[in-house]
């Protein structure tokens, strides 16, 4: 039988989804675990990690994935200005990419004088294993997500680098399966995409050999073994997503300006055209979309009433904006009929059903 958090409004299908006895999910647990969490202490952890890393007359100090979005921003100025590292800023440009992103990225360049190198992935490639993770796992940014976990720790080695630096720190903000990992971000990273597995079938695809290296990583064993350490960021600050979002803006991140359709914020994903589709995907299969996260990050820090969340979840999640959808649709040339087939296939109906078109969260469940 399908749960809810008695705090939040995450489902029981949601993964890494675990309820205590109070009837709180283990996201719930995360966020109030924060509170006792010594920041200072946290800071000066990383300092440390810091001085590990700086070498005299090195080039670069450590490695930062960057989309150019609101924690890219909070990344860089924290690594650079308040760190005094020195860094290298790679980017996987999206298949769908946004006006606002290529500005963004264009301010994170020169607002922190940066260094940024940035792959396009080989197109064919991009779009046939992206077609292909919307088919076989509804999960539309699949690829994408692949090549950022992947390409900047392979771009650093090369560079000899030992640093490589991330942002949010999903599982752990939110109650994933990796909960328990630290400020280690090599096994989230490992697990979170598919494992080896997904590495095999991507290969069984038949694209060109060359064109997979930016989706193929190295094994976990490999990696630590090579003395690269990859980190969360979030683990040594408080990542309030909002927070971060304003700060972001107070150093030229831009926001979409208006809340798109079936969303409550302007700031999330704003880099990439896949991304309505990708969270109406993670909504359909999970009963959690864009407003149920927001609304879980203002409930975590006191700003919303659980009461509050329900109503803004039941207007708005599971609303895909249909210039989005055929933005994305033209480019992967995917037809309605297959969108809706997979929408079909994957939906879970414990927790969202079909209204004129649209999936919606059920009114009955989450209460």
């Amino acid at each position: 039988m399908t749960q809810y958090c008695v705090k939040c409004c995450y489902t029981s299908v949601k993964p890494g989804f675990a309820l205590d006895a109070e009837g709180k999910c283990s996201g719930c647990t995360a966020q109030e675990m924060k509170s006792q969490i010594d920041w200072d202490d946290r800071w000066n952890q990383l300092l440390t990690i810091r001085d590990t890393v700086v070498r005299d007359g090195a080039e670069y100090d450590c490695v930062i994935p960057v989309s150019g979005g609101k924690d890219s921003h909070l990344q860089v100025h924290l690594i650079k200005e308040k760190l005094g590292l020195r860094p290298l800023c790679i980017n996987v440009a999206p298949l769908v990419e946004t006006e606002t992103g290529i500005a963004n990225l264009r301010n994170l360049r020169e607002r922190f004088d940066v260094d940024l190198v940035r792959l396009h992935p080989a197109r064919e490639t991009a779009k046939t294993l992206a077609r292909w993770g919307f088919e076989t796992m509804c999960w539309p940014s699949w690829s994408q997500d692949r090549a950022i976990y992947t390409w900047p720790i392979k771009f650093a080695a090369r560079m000899g680098i030992k640093l490589v630096i991330m942002g949010e720190n999903h599982d752990f903000e939110k109650g994933g399966a990796d909960l328990g990992q630290g400020g280690d971000a090599v096994a989230q990273m490992m697990h979170s995409l598919g494992g080896d597995e997904i590495a095999k079938n991507i290969k069984e695809l038949g694209l060109p050999e060359e064109h997979l290296q930016s989706y193929v990583p190295e094994d976990e064993q490999s990696l630590r073994a090579s003395g690269m350490n990859v980190i969360w960021l979030g683990y040594y600050a408080d990542w309030d997503s909002a927070a971060v979002a304003e700060k972001a803006k107070s150093l030229g991140f831009q926001g979409l300006g208006k809340n798109p359709p079936g969303r409550i914020e302007d700031y999330l994903g704003v880099d990439d055209g896949a991304t309505p589709v990708s969270l109406w995907a993670k909504f359909i299969k999970y009963g959690v979309g864009p407003v149920t996260d927001t609304c879980f990050n203002h409930i975590s820090y006191g700003r919303m009433t659980r009461a509050e969340a329900r109503e803004l979840i039941l207007e708005n999640d599971g609303i895909l904006d249909p210039e989005a959808r055929a933005a994305w649709q033209e480019t992967l040339g995917v037809s309605d009929q297959l969108f809706d087939a997979v929408g079909e296939k994957f939906a879970n109906r414990d927790v969202v059903y079909l209204d004129n078109g649209q999936w919606r969260v059920r009114r009955d469940f989450l209460n």
